[in-house]
């Protein structure tokens, strides 16, 4: 069985917590080592309402038996994030001035984990996912900072894949390089 990846992006969620991560602090690290909720960091530092509860707590961290959880049979999601934003927190405040932390949702995969990596500008975090629904279109209702880059062929099986009225940008043929196209992605 072949995995494909079906998205990779920001979307809102993420793109608050880069917001935040722009700049580390030990604060952050203490605030995700005292606070067993991650959903009352999110809470007490603003970057969601009450209204995103549901989001986070049982969509994205849910696990067995939890209404409306995606991937419910991964166990431990909200641990597996919480060690994975220590871990790059950890590597970032490593460094003088500390190093931005940029994350990316990469979906369509087999697994439920958190890859962090490490450059000398920045530290990337990578939330790794089975598809957020089986046969679902991918997200597209705004544009984001992310290009794939692939022969024709693919570029028109993963253009295919976005409901119509999605409103990709059209696909660029970069110079010298025939029969390949790049194409925009949208997300969340």
């Amino acid at each position: 069985m072949s995995t494909i990846v079906r998205y990779i992006g920001k979307g809102t969620t993420l793109r608050k917590i880069d917001d935040r991560l722009q700049n580390p602090s030990q604060q952050q690290l203490r605030e995700l080592l005292d606070h067993p909720a991650l959903m009352d960091i999110a809470l007490l530092t603003g970057m969601f309402g009450e209204s995103g509860r549901y989001h986070v707590e049982n969509e994205g961290l849910g696990g067995p038996g939890v209404e409306g959880a995606h991937w419910p049979e991964y166990e431990r999601k909200e641990a597996i994030v919480r060690a994975g934003f220590i871990k790059a927190l950890r590597r970032s405040l490593a460094t003088e001035p500390p190093k931005p932390i940029v994350s990316y949702w990469v979906s369509g995969l087999p697994t439920f984990e958190i890859v962090v990596t490490e450059s000398r500008q920045q530290v990337t975090l990578l939330f790794l996912s089975p598809p957020w629904k089986e046969g679902a279109p991918p997200p597209a209702s705004l544009d984001e900072d992310v290009w794939v880059i692939g022969s024709d062929d693919r570029i028109e099986a993963l253009q295919a894949q976005f409901p119509k009225g999605s409103n990709l940008e059209q696909a660029e043929r970069p110079e010298a390089a025939d029969g390949v196209k790049i194409q925009r992605l949208r997300g969340w």
